[in-house]
């Protein structure tokens, strides 16, 4: 059964583990002016080279290129030197044409076929009805064509490497996994090249 509102939500999301926490994990550490190295992190374990990395005075579209036990290496230089900085990673939807798997953590079908692949995807914080809303519109240029089938969504551990064998969650209509849903308009035919954008994408709850 749906349940569609926000106190629902907030519950769910103190109850069980924050779905933010999940799909955009953050890190705290020290920035250093002209350098592209994030020093003092004290856990860099949810953070895959690949991954988009976002927080004050780092330059948008900034990648994680590195990483050890207590740095992380970034494809831009800070542009401020400042200390206990939060940085925020983005999640990654991936859009398949083809066969879908039987349920959410069954193996990704060999047939399976990606059109569309979003990146650096981040919600806000504020549940709206029950979801939570994308913080801006995101887009994608189709890479092969095909008719959407079905999608999953990639927190930034699963990129380095990519869990490409197990679908961790997936929305193709019906409810995928007990507690996490992702919606997106199904059906759609794309032609490789094409640009498509989602501007309402909710991860909400079933």
């Amino acid at each position: 059964m749906a349940t569609n509102n926000s106190t629902a939500l907030k519950n769910y999301l103190a109850s069980e583990g924050s779905l933010l926490s999940a799909f955009n994990p953050s890190v705290t550490g020290d920035l250093t002016a002209g350098s592209n190295v994030v020093t003092n992190v004290v856990d860099t374990s949810k953070v895959s080279v690949g991954a988009y990395i976002n927080g004050a005075n780092i330059p948008a579209g900034t990648t994680v290129t590195g990483k050890t036990a207590d740095t992380i290496t970034l494809s831009q230089s800070a542009t401020v030197t400042v200390a206990g900085v939060k940085l925020t990673l983005g999640a990654t939807l991936v859009i398949y044409a083809g066969n879908k798997p039987q349920k959410a953590d069954d193996s990704k079908p060999s047939t399976a076929v990606e059109v569309l692949r979003y990146t650096n995807i981040l919600w806000d914080a504020v549940p709206v009805d029950g979801y939570l809303p994308l913080q801006s519109p995101i887009r994608a240029t189709a890479t092969a064509n095909g008719t959407v089938a079905w999608g999953r969504l990639l927190d930034p551990s699963d990129l380095s490497p990519e869990s490409s064998t197990t679908v961790k969650f997936r929305k193709d209509g019906e409810c995928a996994q007990s507690g996490k849903d992702i919606n997106f308009q199904k059906g759609t035919s794309v032609t490789a090249g094409e640009e498509v954008k989602i501007s309402v994408f909710n991860l909400g709850i079933k």
